[in-house]
């Protein structure tokens, strides 16, 4: 099956949808077939578990800056029983390190 973008735009454009950023995803996946996802900022990895579910034959990696959340991320045994690789890391555009600063 080809991916036709003006089927997806026409599918955002309707006043009536409310389809949102997961029916994106979902749909982009199903026709593009991606080897790899990235779930950047990945907070708890359930969003991983989801991109891994719905495309079981890529690799997917989450990425977490925060400490906290990526050692939450490090306790949950399904990540790595599903194959997700975790990474304690920040996503720039920009080499080096950072001060990484956690506000409540």
């Amino acid at each position: 099956m080809n991916f036709n973008p003006y089927k997806l735009y026409n599918c955002l454009s309707n006043k009536h949808s409310s389809l949102g950023e997961k029916f994106i995803f979902v749909y982009l996946t199903r026709h593009l077939v991606p080897d790899l996802i990235m779930d950047i900022g990945s907070r708890d990895g359930s969003d991983a578990l989801n991109f891994k579910q719905f495309n079981p034959n890529a690799e997917v990696i989450a990425i977490e800056a925060n400490p906290t959340l990526f050692e939450k991320m490090s306790d949950n045994k399904q990540l790595s029983e599903h194959g997700v690789k975790i990474f304690n890391l920040a996503a720039t555009n920009t080499n080096g390190t950072a001060t990484f600063s956690i506000f409540n």
